[in-house]
């Protein structure tokens, strides 16, 4: 054989193992570099370990945006009914809120997104009932944090079609304790009794595609 045919060969050699066994200690650096940028990434954490498939984040449809929307309007009635202390359209709020929440279809949310919903609306659900069925408003605010921590989670998580959500927040509402609700505005109008108190948080505003 030639030498320029051996010459050939080997080179056509490194090419296939790779310039590891070829080349020198350079060489072998770069090649640990261009492994280590171009190595595909591990996907272990984004499976289902009993299906082996990769599992959704959790969506919902318009429609469901839509529904939820219904049920975040009469959520701010009920804020507002606290903000100026009255329980008795607080508790008329209430009721709507349940119905708006019973009309939100599950089928419209998907296989990720729906034990998120089911907890959420059961945490919702109760809250209300304790806030319809009670005269002191301490307790109501207690129980109206609770509401709006199931109704964040929703909003952050599926979504609806409400113009303007924001995330507030008083660090020193319920006796120091700290506490979070939404507005459809940035108007600070604290339901938790301080008014002076509170900042906007997060835009969690829905983009609608």
């Amino acid at each position: 054989m030639s030498v320029s045919k051996l010459i050939f060969s080997s080179l056509l050699i490194c090419t296939f193992i790779g310039l590891t066994s070829c080349g020198g200690n350079a060489d072998a650096s770069a090649d640990e570099t261009t492994e280590e940028a171009t190595s595909p990434v591990n996907i272990d954490s984004l499976m289902d370990d009993q299906n082996g498939v990769v599992q959704q984040p959790p969506r919902s449809s318009y429609d469901f945006k839509e529904q939820f929307g219904a049920v975040v309007y009469q959520y701010i009635l009920i804020k507002e009914a606290l903000i100026s202390n009255d329980i008795s359209n607080l508790q008329d709020n209430g009721l709507a809120f349940v119905t708006a929440i019973s009309n939100v279809a599950t089928e419209e949310v998907n296989e990720a997104g729906l034990p998120i919903f089911s907890t959420q609306k059961d945490d919702m659900v109760r809250s209300l009932n304790k806030m319809i069925n009670s005269q002191d408003i301490a307790a109501v605010r207690e129980n109206f944090k609770d509401l709006s921590i199931a109704v964040i989670e929703l909003q952050k998580t599926l979504g609806s079609n409400t113009p303007e959500v924001y995330l507030m927040h008083c660090p020193t509402a319920l006796n120091g304790a700290g506490a979070s609700w939404l507005s459809m505005d940035q108007q600070i109008r604290n339901p938790y009794g301080d008014q002076s108190c509170g900042q906007v948080m997060e835009d969690l505003t829905t983009q609608i595609q």
